[in-house]
């Protein structure tokens, strides 16, 4: 809401009408119904849940990225997978207006980390299904595949997150 004001602010309106804009939001708000609430509420932990089964599924549909590729192939294939699942959770989470402090942590924090470890175990895997299928493939570095896609899963939300403060600036 205050985005909307300092918009408001900054497009010639009275502080009349921002005070009165504010007050309209703010009713609005309170008036919320213990139902909306609530959809409002799930909204976040359904987001949240398909971040985390897409984190997964991302990290699965990579093992064959990590079986044939190597070198900087793999890793701009890694990153393009990271920046776009990245890009598509920031659109989800980004629908859902109003997010508590502890659910921005949540879904800033606990997410990468989720995919960190998660990245980091099926590049392990992969590197030992290389020897069992005996590929020439050499083996990957678990943390240095985690750390590349956790980067550039999280480089759309520091982009619209710096974007964001600097239009607050100006």
């Amino acid at each position: 809401m205050t985005d909307l004001i300092t918009a408001a602010g900054t497009k010639g309106w009275t502080s009349a009408d921002v005070k009165k804009t504010r007050d309209i939001l703010a009713h609005a708000e309170e008036a919320k119904s213990t139902s909306m609430r609530f959809l409002e509420q799930t909204s976040f932990w359904v987001a949240l849940l398909i971040a985390i089964i897409g984190n997964f599924v991302i990290s699965v549909v990579m093992v064959p990225f990590l079986l044939l590729l190597q070198g900087v192939t793999l890793y701009l294939a890694v990153f393009v997978i990271g920046v776009t699942f990245g890009t598509l959770i920031n659109v989800v989470v980004g629908y859902i207006e109003k997010l508590k402090a502890g659910q921005h942590i949540i879904a800033g924090a606990f997410i990468p980390a989720l995919a960190l470890i998660n990245v980091y175990i099926i590049t392990h895997f992969s590197n030992n299904l290389e020897i069992l299928l005996q590929l020439k493939t050499p083996p990957h570095s678990p943390l240095l595949v985690s750390v590349v896609y956790v980067t550039s899963f999280v480089i759309p939300y520091l982009l619209e997150h710096f974007d964001h403060v600097r239009t607050k600036t100006l």
